[in-house]
């Protein structure tokens, strides 16, 4: 069996729902990791010209997470 390919991966499969994903942030997170995490999902959803992922972010207790290098999410 061959691996499947980015156009066949990218094609209208008729299926209208997104995935949908969530990302709990702690604080002294990894920016670097996140943004890794973020950015295909991202590229895809431009790639194909519709959404095909989704993703909500969150934290413990609402308020922003301090990534390590001091940014807030």
């Amino acid at each position: 069996m061959s691996a499947p390919t980015i156009k066949s991966l990218l094609q209208d499969d008729g299926n209208e729902t997104a995935q949908r994903i969530g990302f709990l942030l702690l604080n002294e997170f990894s920016l670097l990791a996140f943004a890794s995490a973020i950015e295909p999902l991202r590229s895809a959803n431009r790639q194909s010209g519709r959404e095909l992922y989704q993703w909500v972010i969150a934290s413990t207790d609402g308020t922003p997470a301090a990534a390590s290098n001091g940014v807030e999410v």
